[in-house]
């Protein structure tokens, strides 16, 4: 039994002492830099939510998040909505993701995570009104 014991001991203290010694490949990887995301908060009469934009490489982005809204169902005059759009200086990138209010429900959110193609780096997001 004391054998078991002193050899699991031995086996336990040689892997501590292999996890501490990282090959030289890995300590190099982990020194790697990347871009971060981009996160941006935004609340209106149309909306709220958060929506983070990380950059894939290229003009490739992967963006992420919720939008929700609480406005008012439209009835016969059709769904309130609201939607996310992005912003590169004051050139407009386009309308992201979009929520509509539903009939007897207080709050409609909608998550998303999706890949995507932009003409620039987005700099700005917001919420707006959105007429379907």
């Amino acid at each position: 039994m004391k054998r078991i014991a002193r050899s699991l001991a031995v086996a336990a203290t040689a892997g501590s002492l292999t996890l501490l010694a990282a090959p030289a490949s890995l300590a190099a990887a982990s020194s790697t830099t990347t871009t971060p995301c981009a996160t941006y908060t935004a609340s209106n009469s149309y909306g709220y939510g958060q929506l983070s934009v990380c950059p894939l490489g290229g003009t490739n982005y992967r963006i992420s998040g919720y939008i929700s809204t609480n406005m008012p169902d439209g009835g016969i005059f059709g769904p309130n909505c609201a939607g996310w759009y992005l912003r590169s200086g004051s050139t407009y990138l386009g309308l992201g993701t979009t929520v509509c209010a539903q009939p007897n429900v207080a709050t409609s959110t909608r998550n998303f995570d999706y890949s995507t193609t932009l003409s620039a780096t987005p700099d700005s997001a917001g919420i707006q009104q959105v007429d379907l």
